[in-house]
């Protein structure tokens, strides 16, 4: 379907946007990825829509720019594209760099620092723990963050992450 609808795309009503949720918000360097390994692309979307979800869970909404939550959701999200993704686990974590930094193109100053900080804390701890399953990876990750091993930022300023949930 994704590669039916790639073809299709120059037509405005069966392009991806019209098969896949959140197409339409994905900035050119994503599609042009998407467009290139729809596979890799439903793994990344899927792995997104878990971060999302386990870091509203455990963190609330408050604390998804910026925060805490934000930073967790950057590491696990990365985690997660390495486990889902096929290969050796190098070509995995590079992978995973490519999309989430496509992701970050657009995006800019500390917010984008902060960001690509958080994705390569996941991806390593991925590369550490590969078989590792979900909810280990979650609860690992939350431990970082409420040790401060990952970033967030306040008041303008990188700081560490630490036990405050914002729930």
């Amino acid at each position: 379907m994704i590669k039916e609808s790639i073809n299709k795309e120059k037509q405005p009503r069966y392009g991806l946007s019209a098969y896949i949720p959140g197409y339409k918000n994905l900035n050119s360097a994503e599609k042009k990825l998407a467009k290139k390994h729809p596979t890799e692309f439903v793994k990344y979307t899927d792995a997104a829509l878990e971060a999302k979800k386990e870091s509203e869970k455990y963190y609330g909404k408050s604390q998804l720019y910026q925060g805490n939550g934000d930073a967790f959701r950057h590491a696990f999200w990365n985690a997660r594209i390495v486990q889902k993704f096929n290969g050796p686990v190098m070509d995995r974590v590079t992978r995973a760099q490519v999309w989430t930094n496509a992701h970050e193109a657009t995006s800019s100053g500390i917010d984008k620092e902060m960001d690509l900080i958080n994705n390569e804390k996941g991806r390593y701890h991925a590369y550490l723990n590969l078989s590792d399953i979900r909810s280990k990876v979650s609860r690992d990750l939350r431990k970082k963050v409420a040790n401060g091993v990952m970033v967030r930022i306040v008041n303008g300023k990188l700081m560490a992450t630490s036990r405050y949930t914002g729930k």
